[in-house]
């Protein structure tokens, strides 16, 4: 699936450009092992999208539920982290709801669950591949920025040359993790519901 594989290759160039940018971010054996999960991550993700997809229409259905996915995750999620309340914490419940609806879309219109699985798998990972997108992307433009009161603390301790470097080393670090995290869940969640509203070939 050629988007994936545009995606991963940007994702990668991102990655590799802050560093180029922020070369402070070497702090370690930790950072080659983070980077090398990373790599292989992204490979993990052009091979699941390139084998799913074979000789199957299913590449348009998980390419555009991976799409809504990841409007859903950023919105709903940038919501709930940014007003901290009990209703918008609720909303996040929208996110596993909507990963079991790509399983359940997918194997309606496949027709069985094997459809809605791999459905899922494909949107699972379009949708983290494009969240990580636009979380690099603002962390590079802004530099980290706004940095909060636990970034600010954790500084002084953590050994980086200077604020920005530790903020985007810090940003990176965390959408890397929810790049691994997010499409673990959204296959999950979407292969139930494939299991729960497909029928078997």
């Amino acid at each position: 699936m050629a988007s994936v594989l545009v995606a991963s290759i940007a994702s990668a160039g991102l990655v590799g450009y802050g560093f180029a940018r922020y070369p402070g971010m070497v702090a370690g054996a930790g950072t080659w092992l983070a980077l090398a999960t990373f790599a292989t991550l992204l490979a993990a993700f052009v091979v699941v999208a390139g084998v799913t997809t074979r000789q199957s229409p299913i590449g348009v259905t998980g390419l555009v539920s991976g799409c809504v996915l990841a409007v859903v995750w950023i919105v709903f999620g940038g919501v709930a982290l940014s007003t901290r309340s009990t209703t918008s914490t609720a909303l996040l419940l929208i996110l596993p709801l909507a990963s079991i609806a790509v399983g359940v879309v997918g194997a309606r219109r496949g027709h069985t669950r094997t459809a809605g699985r791999r459905a899922a798998l494909v949107s699972a990972v379009v949708a983290a591949l494009a969240v990580f997108l636009v979380l690099a992307t603002d962390t590079l433009i802004t530099g980290g920025r706004p940095y909060d009161a636990g970034q600010l603390q954790d500084f002084a301790t953590s050994g980086y040359p200077d604020m920005a470097t530790y903020a985007v080393s810090d940003n990176l670090g965390t959408a890397m993790a929810l790049l691994l995290l997010m499409s673990v869940m959204t296959a999950v969640l979407g292969s139930a519901g494939a299991s729960l509203a497909g029928r078997r070939p």
